[in-house]
């Protein structure tokens, strides 16, 4: 065996030295082991070998680099690497951003790690080790290293966090050992955080790519390959699957932090809220952020803890609380509370401060930056003003003292980094900032600089000026224009370019500041045209004045640019566009420049948004007063583009662009007019019908439009069709017939808007009357059995073209009960064509008589009169139908028709029939048959029986009924005994109900009946007369 590669490390304990020998060994050819020998130094070694049989080369070289990795890892170095690093770390080198200035810090930093756990017990090697991260001090690095592995997760997790800050390709292998090892969660996730930040860019993607496989399956390919937008929507719909926040891990997706997965972690950490089971991943993202210095996200949260409100509060032990305190631990069932979030507003800031004090000024700026732009002005809220009374104890009495608060009293972070060195601000009680008297809102500004450590945004005012032409908050754009005028150097290289810029903002104080500086870069010889258009294009009057100064000292300046023009003519601003109108209603223009200026404006009017309505008007009306001529040989396709913008000016303009066109005015095109015509503005869709009016012929869609307009849900439109209809009924009748039926069609279709049937009814009634014919009964059935009223009335005026013979009298007669009267009309007329069918089968004339209508009725009256009033015309049975009607006038009717048509033997049918109707009216006239139907047949009395009943049953009515009943009762229960038998029967039951007169009479029958048949059981009963004694 041949020991090919050895290396000894050692380690300090408190022992002594360990020493640790690793061998790599070749055995045989291709053949190899790795050996290892440890112990104290001065003592016999303890062998091992990692492996038991011999691997080849390339797996002998892996386990033997392992294990070199794992024993550093544990804090074993080089013999001589440990007195060499500290050799060179205690000479000490300054930051980089002054090198010329060594910070002692630096070497007391370098000398405690040196010590390790020996040193002094009162400055822990962890926050040593926190605060070579903050200075990023590079020299510290194999020190840290060194002391990775000594059982203290504190010390871990610190050495992890200053690694990932300043750490190198040295610090790999032990941060991917600490995160695939270490039992704390903490320095696990921490690691992984610091790995992504020394990896070499080779290796980098690698390890991106498995955090990558942690995902969701349905979030991988978008995670690699985007865009963001599809990451977004499969993020939303994985929480809305109910795999919850939990399942798209957070934490990963900051890990994996490329452009594709940022913008959603944006969001997300914008919009959750800090609950259980998701608080603990923001602050998770919340450290690694701090670790990595990521400003955007830093601020991010940072305004999430001072805007989201806590969901509880923990009260002193002491304090007794009237409810059972939320649990804690790694489930806990409330998060956020008033102290968590105190502890984490200050930290922010306290992170913001150990930059500086740490010599990280490039930081501190960019970071502050990021919160400065995360407020805007909808942050702040109206001035107020507490007033109190206070114990004056040198007077002895109380004062009357009022305290002012500014609109950002609540912005804390943007008060330290805004106002930490004002005069008229100061922190308050509840963290609120004050105004410090005698200054309050309103009152002038003082003229120093009033932002903490002002002389860092000296150092980068390249971050204010960025910070200015982003910024929507005043104080923001104070404070920046301040620092910008003291830094005249700065502001002498400014171009054009960033003027621009800062002119686009709508804060007075930059516009100002840019105006001078844009007075000082002007060239006349060579205008800039963007500084022209934005200076023009903006609100404040002392700018605009300036860019019409400049215009006006150049007269051929709008000749020759057309892009100056059309930006003018589009302006925001309405004094901008009159001033171009006139200058160039007063120019003389080319043909060329014309066409080409009409042709950009057209196409910067096409691409406006729906809140430019009032630009868009303008640019219209300057294009109709300034370039008339050319517009009436306007391409279609332009027109086309135009009518189907969403903005009414622009639809107005295509509207009166065909009404004047050289070609499009008399053949207009009917895409367009539909365009035009489903306009939500009146007056273009009046333009709209306008256009219509004039077409001089018809073209093969006109079926279709002419369809479109009868059916629009405007009325305006639908009634501008009605003279169209006319005409094209007359010009072109065989399509007229198309349109007709396709009308028709349409009223069996559900869900038209409200007056769209009504008006194709009137339209088909009136326009298209003559073409109302050849439907087929099916078609028109439907239209009767429509819902709707209007298809109805169609199909009641089409029941005119058709042959009655199709139908069912049965069918005609329910017609006659439709609540259209035009149906009703029809079904009379249809009555009438029909008579001698009706006369084989007169029964459906029975629902024409009873008809819910009153016009129907009358109808049947005279149609019945008129064709059936002869004796024995209307069979009993249908005279009877009628009858059995519950309508007053139709019973009269019945009776006179049976009255006029009876027949001998026809009398006991009627008896029957007659007497199961409830009206009294009817059962009278019932009873007029007893004498000669009912009389000498007892059984008949038997059937009857209910009628009798019924009749004698009521109170003080039917007098005459009454007396007829009792009259045949009487004489026939005289004349048989079974009739007598049924009398006792029904007088009996009726003798409990009835008044006094008609029981006395009931009596009496009774008394008469049971006199004429004394054997038969009599419902009367005497009684003795009592006999009262005297007194």
């Amino acid at each position: 065996m041949k020991t090919v590669q050895q290396i000894i490390l050692t380690k300090v304990s408190g022992d002594g030295v360990i020493v640790c020998e690793i061998d790599f060994c070749q055995t045989g050819p291709e053949r190899f082991l790795v050996n290892f020998r440890q112990g104290l130094e001065g003592t016999v070694l303890q062998e091992g070998s990692e492996t038991p049989l011999s691997v080849s080369r390339d797996e002998a070289r892996h386990v033997y680099e392992s294990l070199i990795a794992k024993r550093r890892a544990q804090g074993f170095q080089l013999p001589d690497e440990k007195t060499v690093e500290a050799s060179q770390a205690l000479k000490s080198s300054a930051p980089a951003e002054s090198p010329s200035k060594p910070d002692p810090r630096h070497d007391r930093l370098l000398q405690r790690l040196a010590e390790g756990t020996d040193g002094p017990a009162n400055w822990p090697l962890s926050r040593v080790a926190w605060h070579c991260g903050e200075h990023r001090l590079t020299e510290a690095e194999n020190l840290l290293v060194s002391l990775i592995g000594t059982g203290d997760s504190m010390l871990d997790y610190c050495i992890v966090w200053a690694l990932g800050q300043m750490g190198s390709e040295t610090s790999v292998p032990f941060l991917k050992q600490l995160e695939a090892e270490h039992d704390a969660p903490a320095v696990r996730r921490i690691a992984a955080v610091a790995l992504l930040e020394v990896l070499p860019s080779d290796e980098l993607a690698n390890e991106v790519e498995k955090c990558v496989q942690q995902l969701p399956e349905e979030l991988r390919t978008s995670a690699r390959v985007g865009p963001a937008e599809d990451f977004c929507r499969a993020i939303e719909r994985t929480v809305n699957a109910g795999r919850g926040d939990s399942e798209w891990l957070p934490e990963i997706v900051y890990l994996i932090d490329n452009e594709h997965t940022r913008p959603a972690l944006l969001q997300w950490l914008s919009q959750t809220e800090f609950r259980p089971g998701t608080f603990h991943k923001v602050r998770h993202i919340f450290k690694a952020a701090e670790l990595r210095r990521d400003s955007e996200v830093f601020a991010i949260l940072a305004l999430r803890f001072e805007r989201t409100r806590d969901n509880f509060r923990m009260e002193p032990r002491y304090v007794y609380q009237h409810r059972t305190l939320p649990t804690e631990g790694k489930n806990p069932d409330q998060v956020y509370s008033v102290q968590t979030r105190a502890y984490l507003q200050r930290r922010c800031w306290r992170t913001l401060k150990r930059l500086v004090n740490a010599g990280q000024n490039r930081d501190y700026v960019r970071m502050a930056a990021a919160i400065l732009l995360n407020y805007t002005d909808d942050d702040g809220l109206d001035p107020f003003e507490h007033m109190s009374y206070v114990f004056d104890r040198q007077r002895r009495r109380y004062d009357y003292v009022t305290t002012h608060y500014d609109r950002f009293r609540f912005s804390n972070l943007l008060n330290r980094i805004l106002y930490s060195n004002s005069s008229r601000y100061r922190p308050a009680k509840k963290g609120l900032w004050q105004c410090v008297p005698p200054w309050q809102p309103g009152h002038h500004a003082p003229d120093e600089r009033e932002e903490a450590w002002p002389e860092l945004w000296d150092e980068h005012p390249d971050v204010v000026l960025k910070l200015l032409t982003a910024s929507s908050c005043q104080p923001v754009h104070e404070f920046g224009v301040r620092v910008l005028v003291d830094n005249r150097e700065f502001c002498e290289q400014l171009t054009p370019k960033d003027i621009v810029a800062l002119l686009n903002v709508q804060y007075d104080v930059t516009l100002l500041f840019a105006l001078v500086h844009a007075v000082r870069l002007y060239d006349s010889e060579h205008p800039d045209t963007d500084l022209l258009c934005v200076m023009a294009d903006c609100h404040l009057p002392q700018v605009r004045q300036q860019a019409y100064n400049w215009l006006s000292a150049d007269e051929s300046l709008l000749l020759q640019n057309t892009e100056l023009v059309v930006r003018l003519v589009c302006s925001r601003q309405k004094q901008t566009r009159e001033m171009i109108r006139e200058r160039l209603r007063s120019s003389s223009l080319s043909e060329q420049v014309t066409q080409v200026l009409v042709g950009r404006i057209v196409s910067s009017l096409i691409l406006m948004q729906g809140h430019q309505q009032e630009t868009a008007a303008a640019i219209t009306e300057t294009l109709q007063i300034v370039f008339a001529d050319s517009l009436r040989r306007l391409g279609r396709a332009v027109i086309r583009d135009l009518a189907a913008h969403c903005l009414p000016a622009v639809q107005r303009l295509a509207a009166e662009l065909i009404l004047n066109h050289d070609s499009l005015a008399t053949a207009p095109p009917l895409d367009v007019v539909r365009s035009l015509l489903d306009s939500e503005d009146e007056s273009v869709r009046g333009s709209a019908s306008r256009i219509s009016g004039r077409v001089a012929g018809w073209q093969p869609e006109s079926v279709d439009f002419l369809f479109f307009m009868t059916r629009h849900q405007y009325v305006d439109v639908r009634a501008g069709s009605e003279t169209l209809l006319s005409r094209f009924a007359q010009e072109s009748p065989q399509d007229a017939d198309e349109l007709t039926l396709k009308l028709v069609q349409a009223l069996l279709i559900a869900g038209a808007p409200d007056g769209v049937p009504r008006h194709t009814a009137h339209v088909l009634r009136t326009c298209l009357s003559d073409f109302l014919n050849g439907f087929e009964v099916k078609t028109i059935w439907a239209l009767l059995e429509s819902h709707s009223a209007s298809a109805q009335e169609i199909g009641g005026i089409l029941l005119h073209t058709i042959d009655a013979s199709e139908l069912e009298l049965a069918e005609i007669a329910s017609l006659a009960s439709h609540e259209i009267l035009a149906v009703r009309e029809a079904a009379w007329k249809l009555c009438e064509t029909q008579l001698e069918r009706l006369r084989k089968d007169p029964g459906p004339l029975a629902l024409v008589a009873d008809s819910n209508w009153q016009d129907s009725r009358q109808f049947g009256f005279q149609f019945l009169g008129e064709h059936f009033g002869n004796e024995g015309a209307l069979p009993p049975d249908v005279l009877i139908r009628i009858c059995d009607s519950v309508r007053p006038d139709v019973q009269q009717f019945g009776r006179r028709l049976i009255e006029r048509a009876f027949e001998s033997g026809q009398g006991e049918q009627y008896v029957v029939k007659l007497s199961e109707h409830p009206s009294e009216s009817m059962q009278l006239f019932a009873s007029g048959f007893f004498e000669q139907n009912a009389t000498e047949n007892p059984e008949r009395m038997a059937e009857l029986e209910p009628f009798f009943v019924s009749v004698l049953s009521r109170v003080n009515r039917g007098r005459i009924a009454k007396t007829r009943v009792m009259d045949l009762l009487l004489r026939e229960a005289l004349r048989h005994q079974s009739a007598a038998q049924t009398t006792v029967r029904i007088l009996t039951r009726v003798s409990a109900t009835s008044a006094i007169q008609d029981r006395e009479n009931i009596i009496a029958a009774l008394l008469d009946i049971a006199e004429r048949w004394p054997d038969m059981n009599s419902p009367l009963e005497l009684k003795p007369v009592e006999i009262r004694g005297a007194v």
